[in-house]
């Protein structure tokens, strides 16, 4: 539900070990588009046994997920990096 300020939030767990809760407020992007604010984090128990869990911000600009579990790009070299910022 969302409340009247438009923020709203949600909880839940399942038998199996699943969870997952979220935070978002409704908000202005620019002066033609609406949009949402979010992070949330939610987590389950693989067939490995392992649980696995996975924190987000999505938002204006874009999904952003963290978990240790997911692939991270590699560091950009600083000769790349000095060029690509000039």
């Amino acid at each position: 539900m969302v409340r009247y300020d438009g923020k709203y939030h949600y909880h839940y767990e399942l038998g199996d070990g699943s969870k997952a809760t979220q935070d978002g407020v409704l908000k202005q992007v620019d002066a033609l588009h609406d949009g949402e604010a979010i992070e949330g984090r939610y987590a389950f128990i693989a067939d490995d046994g392992q649980e696995y869990a996975v924190s987000y911000t999505a938002d204006e600009n874009g999904y952003r997920p963290v978990g240790a579990h997911l692939p991270t790009p590699p560091p950009t070299p600083n000769l790349l990096s000095k060029h690509c910022n000039t």
